[in-house]
């Protein structure tokens, strides 16, 4: 996955939780059939229980990157260093693994991962029926069934569980697969995987660990990673452009973002300038 735009790094990004912004119609994900009449009936009732304003931001991802502060822009002064105010931000630790609800405030399973294409745009929301978010079924639906945050911090879809029951088994690996069951795309990328990946120089090199990663609305635009650890734990945290890395695969279909010379030169010289601090 060949990504274009600048990379962008950095130290603050300031409560990179906030609330879900309106979500694209137009998706590429799988389609399951979710909505009628009185799901939408529902929804139009549930009025002031959906919560969508960054005061209602989680206080968890506001300590845990409120640190973040600077950031370096691609040009051809890799010292050059400005300041970017990154807000309106949710992270993908604070959707995977939440609880969902239906627009009745009733618990129907959990958020499994989300699917993005090349651009990091969110198609897919991949769901388990397992409130305890092992094993169960996994279902595939398009991203804008997402409708905001529950006052107690669940995920409010426009899903019913019947929804959920009827729709089509999800699988990641096409191995797996069979007429009854929804395949991930080629051309889509789990979030989960992801956070699991590591950044890596041009001969291969780790220098960083994936922390989280950033939404602006349904774009998965940042990748926040932590280095300078010590036996493991604690260090610095940078931001970057996502869709100025290469993501690559490997045969076991583990992810790796590997940055280019430019890109390393830059990061290096980050991370020299964080331990003089």
């Amino acid at each position: 996955m060949k990504m274009t735009k600048k990379i962008l790094m950095g130290a603050s990004v300031l409560a990179m939780l906030a609330a879900f912004p309106a979500f694209a119609a137009d998706t590429k994900a799988p389609a399951q059939e979710t909505t009628g009449a009185k799901i939408e009936r529902t929804l139009d009732n549930a009025g002031k229980s959906i919560e969508k304003t960054a005061d209602k931001a989680g206080a968890k991802a506001k300590e845990a990157y409120g640190e973040v502060k600077t950031y370096f822009s691609d040009d051809d002064d890799i010292k050059t260093v400005s300041s970017v105010n990154v807000s309106s931000r949710l992270t993908a630790d604070e959707l995977i693994g939440t609880t969902v609800q239906n627009p009745a405030g009733e618990e129907i399973g959990k958020i499994k991962d989300i699917l993005v294409d090349k651009d990091g745009d969110a198609e897919t929301v991949i769901i388990s029926d397992s409130m305890l978010g092992l094993g169960g079924k996994l279902a595939a639906f398009n991203y804008d069934v997402i409708e905001g945050f529950s006052k107690d911090r669940d995920i409010v879809v426009k899903l019913s569980e019947a929804n959920i029951k009827a729709a089509k088994r999800f699988e990641y690996d096409a191995a797996s697969a069979d007429a009854s069951t929804i395949v991930m795309p080629a051309d889509e990328y789990s979030v989960s995987k992801m956070l699991d990946a590591k950044v890596v120089d041009p001969s291969g090199k780790a220098v960083a660990d994936v922390d989280t990663i950033a939404f602006d609305g349904d774009d998965a635009d940042y990748l926040v990673v932590t280095f300078n650890k010590i036996l493991g734990i604690g260090g610095d945290k940078a931001a970057l452009n996502l869709e100025a890395l290469d993501l690559i695969t490997d045969k076991n279909g583990n992810y790796t973002f590997k940055l280019n010379q430019k890109q390393t030169a830059q990061f290096e010289n980050y991370k020299e300038t964080t331990k003089s601090n």
